[in-house]
């Protein structure tokens, strides 16, 4: 039987950890360790098409990503509420002048009081996929649900 030898067998584990790392990093991408901010939008009526994972954009540019889609029903009154909890990306937004220390980046619920608003619109025709488009209509209604997550912002939607 063949000796083993502690240095062969410490050189292997690296390596095979330095490639589980590799793949994590390569396949994951650099979203893994983006930051990103949560907002919570509540739809009436169907929202079939819509999964994890679908794009948020906002007037067509990916701005993030639906983080999840959920059923709370309130078995007293049987009520229904569908809250879509959203996963923002300030990373893809740009400002177009620099700011100094003393002003502040926009915040969700800046953004939310200066009219943001979010619909469903169809991904695709042919297999039904929805996805959340966000834009700035100060002149549509906002109607909030509420009973989301504490802290986390709400933004109204409007009908698609």
């Amino acid at each position: 039987m063949a000796a083993v030898r502690p240095a062969v067998v410490g050189a292997f584990t690296l390596g095979g950890l330095g490639l589980v790392i590799a793949a994590v990093l390569f396949f994951g991408g650099t979203r893994l360790f983006a930051r990103t901010d949560r907002a919570v939008v509540f739809f009436e009526g169907s929202i079939g098409g819509l999964e994890r994972g679908a794009p948020v954009r906002f007037r067509g540019v990916r701005v993030g990503s639906v983080a999840s889609v959920t059923v709370v029903l309130n078995p007293r009154t049987l009520e229904v509420r569908l809250p879509i909890y959203l996963d923002l990306e300030p990373g893809n937004v740009t400002f177009t002048t620099a700011l100094s220390n003393a002003q502040q980046i926009p915040t969700i619920p800046a953004l939310i009081e200066a009219g943001l608003r979010a619909k469903l619109v169809s991904q695709s025709l042919v297999t039904g996929q929805m996805l959340v488009e966000l834009d700035v209509n100060p002149n549509a209604p906002a109607r909030y649900v509420g009973g989301g997550e504490a802290g986390v912002p709400e933004i109204a939607a409007i009908p698609s």
